[in-house]
C-alpha cells in the first residue's frame, strides 16, 4: 500500500546514507575442479596464521577457510548488535582501542571449522575509567566441585550435558561507552565503533557475561 512504499523509500534513503564499510580483501579465486584444502598436506600441516595479515601471506588456495572463518565471525558480531558505527566526533576526543580480528586459539583438529575471533586490544585500558576495579574478576567452577558433579551423576546413573554459548562474552551489554577502531581490513574514513556489548580483550568482559549468565539463570 502508500505507507508500505513511503516507509520503504525512508529506510532506503536512510541506508545510503549511513557509513558503509569497506574491505581490502581481494575476491579469490574458485578452487580448480576437485581440489579440497582439508586433503592438501601443504595446508594440513601448516601453522594458523597470525590474524589478517598472516592470512594475505599465505597462497591463495590456501586463504579463503581462514577468510571465511573471519568473516562469519564479523558477521555475527554485527548480527548480535555488539558494536555501531559512529563519527568521530561522537567519541569526543575519548580514547579508541585497536581492534583484531583472527582465529580462536584453541587445540583443534585440522578438518574441524575454523574459529574466528574478534578481540579488543583492551590492555590500554585505564582503572576507573575505561572500567571498575571489582570487574577484573569472575567466578567460575571449581575443579572440586567439578569432580563432586561427576561423582553424583556416576553415583545416581545420571546423565550429564554440557552446553557451549557461543559468542558468550557479548551477550553482555557494556556499563559505559567504549570506542574502538575497525579491524585492518575494514575501511570506514571518518568513523569508530562504539562497543553495546562486551567484545573479547576488555578487561571487564568476563565479570559482565558472568553477571548476565547469573541474571538469567
Amino acid at each position: 500500500d502508500g505507507l508500505s512504499a513511503v516507509m520503504s523509500s525512508v529506510t532506503a534513503e536512510q541506508a545510503t546514507k549511513g557509513p558503509v564499510l569497506g574491505t581490502d580483501r581481494k575476491t579469490l579465486p574458485p578452487y580448480p575442479a576437485g581440489y579440497d584444502p582439508l586433503m592438501d598436506e601443504a595446508f594440513v600441516g601448516a601453522d594458523d596464521p597470525d590474524g589478517y595479515r598472516g592470512i594475505k601471506k599465505l597462497p591463495e588456495l590456501h586463504q579463503k577457510p581462514y577468510h571465511d572463518a573471519i568473516e562469519a565471525e564479523w558477521n555475527g558480531l554485527i548480527g548480535i548488535g555488539t558494536f555501531k558505527v559512529v563519527p568521530v566526533a561522537e567519541a569526543n576526543g575519548s580514547q579508541t582501542f585497536g581492534c583484531r580480528l583472527g582465529l580462536e586459539e584453541e587445540e583443534r583438529p585440522r578438518w574441524k571449522d575454523f574459529q574466528g575471533q574478534g578481540v579488543v586490544q583492551g590492555f590500554s585500558q585505564i582503572e576507573s575509567i575505561h572500567y571498575e576495579p571489582d570487574q577484573l574478576c569472575a567466578s567460575v567452577m571449581s575443579y572440586n566441585t567439578f569432580r563432586m558433579l561427576l561423582s553424583i551423576c556416576c553415583s545416581e546413573g545420571l546423565q550429564l550435558h554440557q552446553r557451549d554459548v557461543s559468542q558468550a562474552f557479548v551477550q553482555a551489554t557494556l556499563d559505559r561507552a567504549l570506542y574502538m577502531r575497525l579491524p585492518e581490513h575494514y575501511k570506514c574514513p571518518g568513523y569508530v565503533l562504539r562497543l553495546i556489548r562486551s567484545l573479547h580483550g576488555t578487561k571487564q568482559a568476563a565479570f559482565l557475561w558472568s553477571q548476565c549468565l547469573r541474571t538469567h539463570l
